[in-house]
Parts: structure tokens; sequence; C-alpha cells
């Protein structure tokens, strides 16, 4: 072997080398990357479910508010009631007399 084909083999092998070093390097990054793609995954399902949690919730405070309205509209359609029954037995009341 001549001293330029020993040369470039040396300079092949510390290539190698150093793309082996990068491949290396590369993949712990991707290792890193697919496990914070997992718990960023991980993070959106359970915003994901506390969002559908708190909007059914939402949806049932709503209802809740409109049922609490309509009862007390009936609360006070009730006393109103009362009110006119008691002023009609008293006008019935003066005319026995």
């Amino acid at each position: 072997m001549t001293l330029e084909e020993e040369i470039a083999i040396k300079e092949f092998k510390s290539r190698i080398r150093h793309l082996l070093i990068e491949f290396k390097q590369l993949k712990e990054e991707s290792m890193h990357l697919q496990e914070e793609v997992k718990q960023l995954k991980d993070s959106l399902e359970i915003a994901t479910a506390a969002q559908k949690k708190l909007q059914d919730n939402y949806e049932t405070l709503k209802t809740a508010r409109i049922i609490n309205i309509s009862n007390e509209d009936l609360v006070q359609s009730k006393r109103r009631i009362d009110k006119l029954v008691h002023k009609v037995d008293k006008c019935i009341a003066m005319l026995n007399i």
C-alpha cells in the first residue's frame, strides 16, 4: 500500500468514526424528542379530558341556572296569585256583609 492510500484509509476511518459519533448523538436526540412527544401527547389528552369535563360542568350549570330562574319565577308567580286570592277573598267578604 502506498502512503497516499494509507492516508486515504485513515481519513476514511476518521470520517466513519465521526459519522458514527454523530449518528449516536442524533439517535439519542431522536429518543429524547420521541419521549417529549409522548409526554406532550399525554398532557394533551389530560388537558382535553379536563376541557371536556369543564364543558360538561358548564352545560350543567347553564341548565341549573335556567331551572333556578324558572323556580324563582314560580315562587314570584305563586306569591302574586296568593295576593290576588287574598284580595278576592276580601272582596267576597265585603259583599257578604
